[in-house]
């Protein structure tokens, strides 16, 4: 406890009001309601992607936000991300909050200023308080309300917690400046990258042109050759790597976290076992066009149906994975699925797709070997960024924990 700095409960604090959600008795009013998944990882509000709703005209009068404001989340999370996230809002306009979040609302701004409130929740959550405050362990969590209002907080006097507040933005400007310039720098590289792509693997004069059906084998998984969760094993010491689009990262494998299917399941499908120098292309879902040419395999692994694997490549291999990241053959990709209610295409389209390259195979060397370096360059910076992020949030918790520790 600070010396000379007065302590209550945030429930004695501030008064809650919970959030709300469509209306179903008229009158309704169009309003924005604000979720948790406008919290940004830096626990600020973004307003770019808010939900306009119809809601009952009566519920919102006693539900409006106010400039000042908190928002908590109750509900939601994950293993990674404990809820009890507390943002600021200070906007104007129509706005709410949805039922798995709450207002806190400062009783007295006299006593302590929103923006000090908000700076210490942010001590509170980034010290994985409210970690020990949840009632879950799997699936939705909810945070324990009693426990969360019944956090000791510091009233310093308001000139402290001005000064306070004064001193953690302008420290906290100077290391949004940090992760503004990497990101600069890797967004930079990344234009470079798409711009080389580009101008490198635009058809030249004296190409050749061939089906991608007659380039490689393409490979899927037959649907009565699928599997359930029961095919479903613990690890590699019971079973292949089944390859998920989620282990395809920016044109590259990912084996951070992989899933596992049973040895009959995997030998039941010889056609679609992996090996290093394959290519793999996701066809369905979401992610569909995204694609990597597999290397250093850490274990046996094949496919699961959302993907398919391109075997025996006529021409070099790195280049045929870069021909299929290119813009035209991606659009070819946006057209296949273009009016489908699950975004998918079929292996037929798929061997349609034409694909331009050199005919002589020093100069298909030569194209990928200027991708790889540019591409190894995109990922240095990418490594990079993810350190700066990782190093702010420290920085910024270490300045917090001198001021609230």
């Amino acid at each position: 406890m600070k010396q000379g700095w007065k302590y209550m409960k945030l429930g004695e604090i501030a008064t809650t009001i919970n959030g709300l959600w469509k209306g179903k008795k008229e009158p309704f009013v169009n309003v924005g309601v604000i979720r948790n998944t406008n919290f940004t990882k830096d626990i600020t509000l973004d307003f770019s992607k808010i939900e306009y709703l119809n809601v009952e005209a009566k519920q919102y009068q006693k539900r409006k936000l106010q400039k000042g404001d908190l928002i908590v989340e109750k509900s939601g999370g994950s293993e990674k991300q404990p809820v009890g996230r507390t943002v600021l809002f200070n906007a104007e306009g129509e706005f709410s909050v949805s039922n798995f979040t709450s207002i806190l609302r400062i009783n007295n701004q006299n006593e302590i200023t929103p923006e000090f409130l908000y700076k210490y929740l942010l001590y509170v959550y980034r010290e994985g308080w409210t970690k020990e405050m949840q009632n879950a362990t799997t699936g939705i969590h909810n945070i324990i309300f009693e426990k969360f209002l019944a956090i000791s907080t510091p009233i310093p006097p308001l000139s402290d917690q001005q000064r306070i507040v004064s001193y953690l933005d302008a420290e906290f400007a100077k290391i949004e400046a940090l992760k503004a310039n990497a990101e600069k720098q890797l967004q930079a590289a990344k234009d470079l990258f798409q711009a080389a792509l580009k101008e490198l693997l635009t058809p030249k004069e004296g190409w050749g042109e061939k089906k991608l059906g007659e380039v490689g084998n393409i490979c899927g998984r037959i649907g009565f050759r699928g599997y359930t969760t029961k095919d479903m094993v613990s690890g590699p010491n019971d079973g292949a790597i089944t390859l998920s689009p989620s282990n395809i990262q920016d044109g590259a494998m990912d084996y951070t976290k992989c899933q596992y299917i049973s040895w009959y399941k995997y030998e039941e499908s010889p056609e679609i076992m992996v090996q290093n120098g394959d290519v793999l292309i996701v066809k369905t879902g979401s992610s569909y066009g995204k694609s990597a040419i597999v290397d250093k395999l850490p274990h046996k692994a094949t496919i699961n149906p959302q993907s398919v694997v391109i075997k025996n490549i006529q021409i070099n291999n790195r280049l045929f994975a870069y021909l299929i990241r290119t813009p035209w053959v991606q659009n070819d990709f946006d057209n296949f699925v273009a009016g489908t209610a699950i975004p998918t295409f079929s292996q037929a389209n798929l061997s349609k797709v034409l694909l331009a390259f050199p005919k002589e195979t020093d100069e298909q060397q030569r194209i990928a070997d200027r991708l790889d370096a540019l591409s190894a360059n995109v990922k240095a910076l990418q490594t990079n960024y993810t350190e700066t992020i990782t190093l702010c949030n420290d920085l910024k918790q270490a300045l917090l924990k001198k001021v609230f520790g």
